[in-house]
C-alpha cells in the first residue's frame, strides 16, 4: 500500500489540475486548513505550498484488521481503502469533470463507483459522510514493474 500511495499522490495532482480540484493545505501541522486549487499549487512560485498539502495517511494496521474482522468476515480482499486519498470540489460540475478525467485516463482501471451524494443513498452506511467514492487500480508501467498494479485504492471526491 505504501508503494502505490506514492503513485496515487502523483496522479491525484494530475486529476486535480485537470478538473479544478482543490486540496487541503496546512500552514502548520494541524493548523489553518484551507482549500487551494491544484492548478495554483503547481504554478510558478508556489513550490513551498506543495509541501503543505495534506495527504491522507495509509489505513493503520489496527484499523485494517478491525475492519476485515468485523465488517468483512475475515475476507481481506474486500479491504479497498488501505491506500486512500481525497479530492475536494466547490462545484458539482468540477466533481463530474473529475469523473470524466478518471474514465479517460488510460492508466486507471475503475473497479467501483459509489455515489454517496445520491439522495437515495443510505447515509447511515457511511456514518453520514457524503462523497463519490471511486475504487481504482493504477495500471502504469511503474506500477506493473513494482507489482502494485493489482492493488485497489480509494479516491473520495468530496463536495
Amino acid at each position: 500500500a505504501a508503494i502505490v500511495d506514492v503513485l496515487l499522490r502523483d496522479k491525484l495532482a494530475c486529476w486535480g489540475r485537470a478538473s479544478r480540484g482543490l486540496d487541503m493545505v496546512m500552514a502548520e501541522p494541524g493548523v489553518c486548513r484551507s482549500f487551494v486549487p491544484w492548478s495554483e499549487l503547481h504554478s510558478e512560485g508556489n513550490e513551498g505550498r506543495l509541501k503543505q498539502v495534506h495527504f491522507a495517511s495509509l489505513k493503520s494496521r489496527r484499523s485494517a484488521v478491525e475492519k476485515v474482522d468485523r465488517g468483512y468476515q475475515c475476507d481481506v480482499s474486500r479491504l479497498l481503502d488501505a491506500c486512500r486519498q481525497s479530492l475536494f470540489f466547490s462545484r458539482l460540475e468540477d466533481l463530474v469533470a473529475c469523473l470524466v478525467v478518471l474514465k479517460a485516463d488510460r492508466e486507471v482501471r475503475i473497479e467501483r463507483v459509489v455515489n454517496q451524494l445520491d439522495p437515495a443513498y443510505d447515509g447511515s452506511l457511511s456514518l453520514g459522510y457524503r462523497a463519490v467514492v471511486v475504487n481504482l487500480r493504477l495500471d502504469t508501467p511503474h506500477a506493473r514493474r513494482l507489482a502494485v498494479d493489482t492493488h485497489i485504492c480509494e479516491l473520495k471526491l468530496v463536495l
